[in-house]
């Protein structure tokens, strides 16, 4: 079963010139169409409405599915193996 799961990503500069990354979790829907009017309802809110609506993200994914199967590495480690 195909799902959707809509984000809010932004970066900024903090005080100390080091840019974050700030990511809300906004749900997880079953279809492209409900994402459409939940970012409608939000994008005129405070905090969405200072950013364009380009910041929404909708990732597209399958239930009852995993990533990483294989396990991980740290970036340190990827970096050796270049």
């Amino acid at each position: 079963m195909k799902i959707y799961h809509l984000e809010h990503v932004y970066t900024w500069i903090n005080d100390k010139n080091e840019e974050i990354s700030e990511v809300k979790s906004i749900g997880t829907f079953s279809s492209k169409e409900k994402i459409i009017s939940v970012i409608e309802q939000l994008k005129g809110k405070p905090g969405f409405v200072n950013h364009p609506v380009e910041c929404f993200e909708i990732h597209e994914g399958n239930l009852d599915t995993f990533g990483w199967k294989d396990g991980f590495c740290s970036w340190e480690d990827a970096l050796e193996n270049i």
